[in-house]
């Protein structure tokens, strides 16, 4: 039985000397580009751990002594203070007086 496709594909052959030439690029040794993508990869980690600020050191704020201020408008703002137990809570009842 023939093949129906080997009239379609034409069949090249190398230019001399080609197929030795790419043999032997693909037996050479690549480690020296292993050995450059790896001195790439370590040159930018430095890079990049050297050139991380420090974080900052964060002390709290101290807190106001009234943290609520009223606006221009105060005297038409009732403001009542309720104790929570909690002293990081800070909690008010706000109303305004028409």
């Amino acid at each position: 039985m023939s093949d129906p496709l080997r009239d379609v594909f034409i069949e090249h052959e190398p230019p001399p000397g080609g197929l030795a030439r790419l043999r032997e690029r693909l037996d050479a040794p690549r480690a020296p580009r292993l050995a450059l993508g790896f001195a790439v990869a370590v040159a930018a980690a430095l890079l990049v751990t050297l050139r991380t600020p420090p974080a900052p050191e964060l002390s709290p704020p101290e807190p106001p002594a009234e943290p609520v201020t009223l606006a221009a408008d105060a005297g038409r703002v009732a403001l009542q203070r309720v104790e929570t137990g909690d002293a990081q809570v800070i909690y008010y009842r706000v109303g305004r007086v028409p």
